[in-house]
């Protein structure tokens, strides 16, 4: 391969790494959420998009 070929294939994996890390920062400074800490909807739960119907016959379809 060209030497300058391999050159701007590390170039784009430093950026790559590089964006990586500055959004994990990012996030984890401006309190992003988990999906782990956002509430589950179920079936039967009243639907969020505030229709007043159970989920299931709602959004859930």
């Amino acid at each position: 391969m060209d030497e300058s070929y391999l050159r701007l294939i590390s170039i784009l994996i430093f950026g790559l790494i590089l964006v990586a890390v500055l959004l994990y920062f990012y996030r984890k400074q401006n309190g992003g959420e988990d999906k782990n800490t956002i509430p589950k909807v179920h079936r039967n739960d009243p639907c969020p998009c505030g229709s007043g119907k159970k989920y299931k016959q709602c959004c859930g379809k």
